[in-house]
Order: C-alpha cells, then structure tokens, then sequence
C-alpha cells in the first residue's frame, strides 16, 4: 500500500514537471514538388508543393518574381498553381510565427524564346557588321561556311567554322558584332587555314557538344569524333581520343558498328550517346559513352542492322517510312524524346521515347504530310521544307534551319499529329518566301543565305549562315 502510495506521488511530479516546460515553437518549409533549377517542359501551369511546420495560425506569404503568389495549406503542406514566365522563374514562401520565420526559394527554369515572323537578329559573330558577309573578315573573327551548331561549355563559347577547318573559341558568348576569339582549336594560331588529320586538326568540323568536363569535336570530313576529355585553353590543344577511325591519322569512311562516313553532330540522352551519322543514312546509338574506338553501338535507326548503310531509297520496297533515314544531318534529344533531321527525305522524324531497339518507328513527322512522303517542297509553306539541314530544341519549341528556303521554322510546341505547320518564320517575312538575303544584294541581320546549322541557349538561337560566313543570334521578340 505504502509503495503504491508513492508511485501515484511520483506520477503527480512528473505531469506537474511536464506541464511546466515551455513549449518551442518551431517554424520550417522546404519545397518538395521540384528541386532548384529544374527546367520544365511542356505546360507552363505547374503545380509547387512546399513541406511546412509550423502553428496552424502561422501567416504564408508567397512570391513569383515578385508578384504575389497565393499558397493554400492542408496541414504540413502548402500548394500552389503557378503559371511560368520564358526562362527563369524565382519562387519564394515565407512562414512566419510567434516571432520566427523561415523562407524556401525555388528557381524554375521554362526554356522558350518568343519570335516573330521575319524579325531581325540582335547580332552576328564572324563579321564585322550586320550587313557584311566577307570570306575574308579578320582572322580571328573569321567564319568560313559555318554549319552545324556551336556549344557554351565551362565559360567558353565554341563555334565550328568548317570552311577553315577550326572551332573558333571565345571567352564567354559574345554579345555584339565584332567580337574577336580568344585562340581556335584545330589551328596552330589565326592565320592558318588548311585541313589535317591526327589528334590535334580537323577536315571541316560539324558540331562541338559538351561531354563531362570535356567536349566532342564532329570531325565530319574525316569521318570520326575527335573526344577531348578536359576544355582546350589554347593554340595546339590535341584531343585525348578518336571515335569513328582505327587510329588518330586513319579518315577512310566505313560501314560498321564502329565506324562513321561524314556524322554530322551528336546528341547525349541521359548516359546514351546517339549519333547523326549522315553519309551512312543511320542514327547510332550507344548505351553508354563509348570507352574507344573499338566500342560497337548498341542501336541503329534508319537501316534493318548495323551493317547495311544504305539510303532509303535503294532498300527494298523503295521508299521512305517511319524507319527509315535519308542523310540525316542532326540529332537532339532531352534523355526521353528524340528528334532526327531526316534531311534527304526532307522531313523532321521525332520519336516520344528514345528507341531501344534497331530500326524502330518515328511516332511523329513534319515537313511532310505522312511517312510514305519524301519529295522536296513545290509549294513553300509553313508544313513543308526544301532541305531541313539542322534541328534543335529547348524541349518546348523545335528549331529547324529550312537551308534551301533560306529559313528558319519554329515550332512553339511539339507537333502531335503529322505535318503540323510551323508557328513562326526567321529569314523570311512570310511563310511562302524563300529568296537568299530576301533578294537584296547584301544581307541585312533579318536576312540569311543557306542557314545549315543553329543553337538555343539560355533565350536565344545561334543561326550558322553559311553562304554570309556568320553566325546570326536572335534574341526574344518584343511582348
């Protein structure tokens, strides 16, 4: 009885105890819905959900870029519906309680660029001025010819210029016309011209894509990939390996899982590494970056095995289809989609899934009305191309240099029936103009001459104008 006596004594201290202590309030949010910097695609009204403790009477108070941003609260969460502006969007909550408060920022990146038809372009890189279009602008500025697309890797600015068989590099991307490189890789200083072979030369380079903290150099003309596996900083810098090629001096074309005839450019979904090869009319692709040059790929789109390397046209049955490819020129992909510029069958393929397996369908065509169609346009249109050279995308908009219309085409989003006519044209004032430099006799920034390459990035396009020697970069319209 007596130990029973103490032990409810002891309980009584114990509640007492307890209900002395003050209580802590505590206050915290963090976002869960998307990390910071994630880039979204497709609907620009996104949903952002925030974990919150905190008294249920605790003020939220919300921003997007500044305005403000109405969250609601169901227990320890907070919601809410925001619609995304072009380019980054800065979204802020602040819970306060009891004299405490803690913010959580999110930054919400929507790629999209907005254009009108026929608009000039901000500037060109390569010439002087915006209406010259010289083979001979001063060496280091010069662009010969350029395709293909150039690439912002580590604070440096690499553009492919093919006709002088170098990739010009700039420190930062320029922002006027005129600007001078800071050195070139493929040339041992400015004023060499010519094409060479071995680790540290190129034959009219295609496209340079970043690759870790490194790049890869298409070395079109020699029918290999020259893979550098740290940034060159100067004169001379040579290349760590070569793809395509048995050695670093052999540029014979060939037919295999190994082996390249002209690629164009190349692509990274996720870990795959795809790649345009043109001449071979297929699209490779490996699994895994390939570790050298005796690497086989692991899929073939465009032929029935990676061993025939024929155009559509002589397989039999002749004729394009959903699995076929004719000189594919450029390839893109966002590590889900992929989208293939089918340039001899002049249309633009885009798979919903990048494929796994050799010879699979495209899901989606453009430049032409269905698959069994590959003749050149007779009727220049919004739905319709002369020869789709270069495609690209942000993974809202797709980018097509329409080369012999003299064009651009934009999509501002991805097509889902066959055919869909482009929203928008650069080049051109109309979408039925095809006229080199809109028939002036020197071009103008709102003009181009043969467009055989381009580049979004971070809000603006990268034009390469082949036959005006220059890069023209168009920036957002106007609202």
């Amino acid at each position: 009885m007596r130990r029973y006596t103490r032990s409810l004594v002891g309980l009584a201290l114990l509640v007492l105890a307890a209900c002395s202590t003050p209580q802590v309030t505590i206050v915290s949010v963090e976002f869960t819905s998307h990390d910071d910097g994630d880039v979204v695609t497709g609907s620009r009204q996104v949903e952002v959900v925030a974990a919150v403790t905190a008294p249920s009477d605790a003020t939220v108070v919300g921003e997007h870029d500044g305005q403000d941003l109405t969250f609601t609260r169901q227990g320890a969460t907070l919601r809410a519906n925001v619609t995304l502006h072009d380019g980054d969007n800065a979204i802020e909550v602040t819970v306060s309680a009891e004299g405490k408060s803690d913010t959580a920022a999110l930054t919400l990146v929507y790629p999209f660029v907005r254009v009108e038809d026929g608009q000039p372009g901000a500037y060109v890189i390569g010439q002087e001025s915006d209406t010259s279009a010289s083979a001979t602008a001063p060496s280091n500025m010069r662009i010969l010819e350029p395709y293909n697309r150039p690439a912002y890797v580590g604070g440096l600015f690499f553009v492919p210029d093919s006709g002088t068989h170098r990739v010009l590099v700039f420190d930062g991307v320029p922002t006027s016309t005129g600007a001078p490189a800071s050195f070139v890789v493929g040339q041992p200083s400015f004023d060499e011209f010519s094409p060479g072979t071995g680790l540290g030369a190129f034959n009219e380079p295609g496209a340079v894509v970043a690759h870790g903290d490194g790049l890869i150099v298409m070395d079109t003309q020699n029918s290999r990939i020259l893979v550098f596996d740290e940034l060159p900083t100067g004169f001379g810098a040579q290349a760590d390996r070569v793809l395509g090629q048995p050695d670093e001096d052999s540029t014979d074309p060939g037919c295999s899982p190994t082996r390249f005839n002209h690629p164009d450019s190349a692509a990274f979904a996720g870990e795959r590494f795809i790649v345009a090869d043109t001449d071979n009319h297929r699209v490779l692709i490996w699994n895994q970056f390939p570790a050298d040059a005796d690497t086989p790929a692991d899929v073939v789109l465009g032929q029935p095995d990676k061993g025939t390397c024929v155009d559509d046209e002589l397989k039999p049955g002749a004729g394009a289809t959903a699995s076929t490819l004719d000189t594919p020129q450029a390839v893109w992909s966002d590590g889900q989609r992929l989208i293939v510029a089918d340039t001899g069958n002049f249309r633009v393929l885009i798979w919903d899934e990048v494929p796994s397996t050799d010879a699979a369908p495209a899901d989606h065509v453009i430049g032409q009305p269905d698959f069994s169609s590959d003749d050149p346009a007779v009727d220049v249109n919004a739905s319709t191309f002369a020869w789709p050279a270069y495609v690209d995308s942000n993974g809202n908009q797709i980018f097509v240099a329409d080369e012999d219309n003299n064009r651009v085409l934009v999509w501002d989003e991805f097509p889902t029936t066959d055919g869909a006519p482009a929203d928008h044209v650069l080049g051109q004032l109309d979408m039925s103009s095809w006229a080199p430099n809109r028939g002036q006799v020197t071009p103008g920034p709102e003009t181009l001459n043969h467009p055989s390459g381009l580049h979004y990035l971070d809000g603006r396009l990268f034009v390469a104008d082949y036959f005006n020697h220059r890069i023209v970069v168009f920036e957002a319209a106007a609202p």
